[in-house]
């Protein structure tokens, strides 16, 4: 809210666009695609809610705020109300897309637009106080719990083999543990409570070899409107009849089902104007640990903490805050939370063997935790559930980059980059990498800039190296500076660590050369 407010009263309002906030506020980086990725799209539908319900509760400003259905411009009016004051009621505020005329300013008397910018400035103050403490103060009465949308598909075609297409394309949608397929006789009578949404999902399959695509619709069947059109084309390359129809059921099960994909974006943008328990948390979870955002992580953490008093055996709920309790910890050594995480998706994987998310999170643990081959085998397994799935792949990278097994982890990096346009930041690290460890320090630079910032261990202090290796003194120092008031015994646990993490020998050196340059006095342990 500050940044469009401070840009708008800049003179800059036309400069407001997705893209600029996502990069500016949010960290993403240049590559960042707004079609792709609704991080934007979604805070904002968030913002809007939370200033409806701050004025709810506080009505009595002299100015109020909005933002706009389908624009990040800020309009700012004046209540028209009978204040009991001498000041004038007939100023209107800039339109921040025109030239302001300069005019004399007095301390006593400040212009019509500094007026506005101050009040205006100093309501925000208020507002996000009030934000900040309706948005995620716990309510009185808890939220309903949501279970994951359920969809039917409806697939028709022009050809024979339709029938061979329509069951690859069933087969990808149900790797996505984002939605529930109904039976074929889906009826109205199947419908589940209100707070779940219900999609329907129309495929039609055209043409033929290279030339075959499916067009597709997802309609609202609550609302039975249209929310989404468009066609999915196979590969251009030509592959089997098999290969082929896999592919582009791959392709198709992203668009509709994958994180970023046409139902969860919908499913996640209610969620921040109404949350609710259960499937919903775990998707405002995930967003949490997307944006970083410190907030939304504990508003995250509460809420995974009641669905699971409410629902124990649900084993989602288990892996998505073991991953929380450890997020915002310093992991250069082993700690109470890190082993109450471990022991609580140990326990959520047991109980729930197919569930990638689950399979993802103990995955991740694991590795923190020094089992490295526990973590690559349960990375294999949420592959397993779910090859589609990017996230998965880029994080099982980056852990076989780290212990040595570097083609499979490039193989993998490159093939969760490719797969459907989002920017994987542990891809993005698996490539950082390579280039520092051939040498190529600028291009190790580049690929952690385009990950976005990133304050966990690993980018952090690849990023020390690399600027040791070729960056400018100040830079340097920043990052320095930056990595030790995170993990303030650095260079004493630096080598631990990596033993810890099972790292390849020949990294490790490698990034101790670059530490040392950057002014690290990294103590050497007995076994390097």
């Amino acid at each position: 809210m500050s940044f469009v407010a401070e840009e708008t009263f800049a003179g800059r309002g036309a400069s407001i666009k997705a893209y600029t906030i996502a990069v500016e506020v949010f960290g993403r980086p240049s590559s960042f695609d707004p079609t792709m990725d609704p991080i934007v799209r979604i805070e904002a539908t968030r913002l809007r809610a939370a200033l409806v319900r701050y004025y709810e509760h506080k009505p009595a400003d002299a100015i109020r705020v909005e933002l706009p259905k389908g624009r990040y411009i800020p309009v700012f009016f004046r209540e028209r109300r009978n204040l009991g004051t001498d000041e004038p009621e007939d100023e209107a505020p800039p339109n921040a897309n025109q030239p302001v005329p300069a005019r004399e300013s007095s301390r006593l008397h400040p212009t019509w637009r500094a007026r506005w910018m101050f009040s205006a400035l100093g309501l925000l103050g208020g507002v996000s106080l009030g934000l900040g403490v309706l948005y995620f103060a716990k309510p009185a009465l808890p939220p309903p719990v949501s279970q994951r949308p359920a969809v039917a598909v409806e697939f028709s075609g022009d050809r024979d083999d339709s029938l061979h297409v329509r069951e690859a394309v069933l087969v990808a949608l149900s790797r996505f543990q984002t939605l529930r397929l109904l039976a074929d006789d889906y009826t109205q009578a199947t419908q589940t409570a209100a707070v779940t949404p219900e999609y329907r999902i129309l495929l039609r399959l055209r043409g033929k070899d290279a030339g075959r695509s499916i067009w597709w619709q997802a309609i609202d069947a609550q609302k039975g409107e249209a929310v989404d059109t468009g066609e999915t084309e196979a590969p251009a390359n030509s592959l089997s009849d098999d290969a082929s129809a896999e592919e582009l059921a791959r392709r198709l099960s992203l668009r509709l089902a994958g994180g970023n994909g046409v139902i969860n974006s919908r499913v996640l943008a209610k969620e921040m104007e109404e949350p609710t328990l259960g499937n919903g948390c775990v998707l405002r979870a995930f967003q949490a640990m997307r944006t970083s955002e410190g907030t939304g992580l504990a508003d995250a953490r509460s809420c995974l903490e009641q669905t699971i008093s409410i629902q124990p055996a649900y084993a989602d709920a288990k892996g998505v805050l073991a991953l929380l309790l450890v997020r915002s910890e310093n992991y250069d050594q082993p700690t109470p939370a890190l082993d109450k995480a471990l022991q609580m998706v140990r326990e959520a994987a047991a109980a729930a063997p197919d569930s990638a998310n689950v399979a993802y999170a103990r995955m991740t643990l694991e590795f923190l935790y020094g089992r490295a081959d526990l973590a690559i085998a349960a990375g294999r397994q949420a592959l397993e559930i779910n090859p589609y799935q990017g996230g998965i792949t880029a994080r099982l990278a980056e852990i076989l980059y780290f212990t040595g097994a570097r083609d499979e982890a490039l193989a993998l990096a490159r093939r969760a980059s490719t797969a459907d346009g989002t920017v994987y930041r542990d891809a993005e690290l698996t490539f950082a990498l390579d280039c520092y460890l051939r040498g190529d320090f600028a291009a190790a630079l580049k690929h952690l800039e385009r990950a976005g910032r990133e304050t966990t261990y690993g980018p952090a202090m690849l990023k020390v190296a690399a600027l040791g290796q070729v960056g400018p003194a100040d830079e340097r120092k920043l990052a320095v500076a930056a990595l030790l008031a995170k993990w303030p015994e650095f260079e004493k646990t630096f080598y631990p660590m990596m033993a810890r993490l099972e790292t390849d020998p020949a990294l490790v050196q490698a990034l101790a050369i670059g530490l040392r340059q950057a002014g690290l006095d990294i103590e050497q342990s007995a076994s390097h």
